[in-house]
């Protein structure tokens, strides 16, 4: 991660809140949240076992669920993990998406969705599994978004001529439905299945320029329009077409 300006830098304060909370806390604070979590990762792990379509990866030993389709059944009843975690995102839960992975043996890791457990997931856990089971009943036998008409467009970012910003911006905008003004708050996308599909089908170093430009996009400032002028009309946010 990179931090640029005074955001890299820390002061003691986190470190004084850090042991301030631990001495609030104690072994019997402590205890209790652990605790919390444990109850709240099983609950969630029977309800994800109940859902068809959905398994379970591994045996998860901490707060931590990774979900991926069950192959087991057959192809009309399973369920996309990354458009199970957006249909669970419109009814109001973030999951966190994770691509594909290649192994350097070889194998390969399937994609998969992650559920993070907190001691406060307790106390909404029966609303998360509500959510959860509606989610997939939704996506249930839907393909991967079909990502074939970007795909040549992106691929040529891997190697020869570099291709300017705006040429980048325009494919992801093809991913990602963003309007055409490229405006703040509009990037980030509100499905991120179509998004993890280019990701994991692209070259690594197409995968990355991908990503620096998207982040650059939602870090951007952008001014109110002003007044045209000769090089900018009157509708392009300043910094827009700023070459990186």
């Amino acid at each position: 991660m990179v931090n640029s300006g005074v955001s890299g830098s820390r002061s003691a304060a986190p470190l004084a809140a850090a042991w301030a909370v631990a001495q609030a806390l104690g072994v019997d604070g402590y205890t209790a949240l652990t605790a919390r979590c444990v109850r709240a990762t099983r609950a969630l792990r029977d309800a994800v076992d109940g859902i068809e379509g959905l398994r379970v990866v591994g045996a998860p030993a901490g707060p931590l669920l990774a979900v991926t389709t069950d192959e087991d059944v057959a192809p009309s009843r399973r369920v996309d993990p990354h458009l199970w975690a957006d249909a669970v995102r419109s009814r109001g839960w973030v999951l966190q998406p994770q691509p594909g992975l290649a192994q350097d043996d070889g194998t390969r890791l399937p994609h998969t969705t992650h559920l993070t457990v907190t001691p406060v997931t307790e106390t909404r856990v029966d609303a998360l599994v509500a959510a959860l089971v509606e989610g997939a009943d939704e996506v249930r036998g839907a393909t991967r978004p079909d990502t074939s008409a970007v795909l040549g467009a992106l691929t040529g970012l891997a190697g020869g001529s570099a291709p300017s910003s705006d040429d980048v911006w325009a494919a992801l905008r093809a991913v990602l439905g963003a309007p055409e003004d490229g405006s703040a708050g509009s990037v980030v996308p509100s499905r991120m299945a179509p998004l993890m599909a280019i990701m994991e089908s692209l070259p690594a170093a197409a995968a990355e320029r991908l990503l620096v430009e998207l982040l650059a996009r939602v870090a951007e400032p952008v001014a109110e329009p002003v007044a045209g002028t000769a090089d900018r009309p009157v509708d392009q946010p300043v910094g827009a077409a700023r070459p990186r």
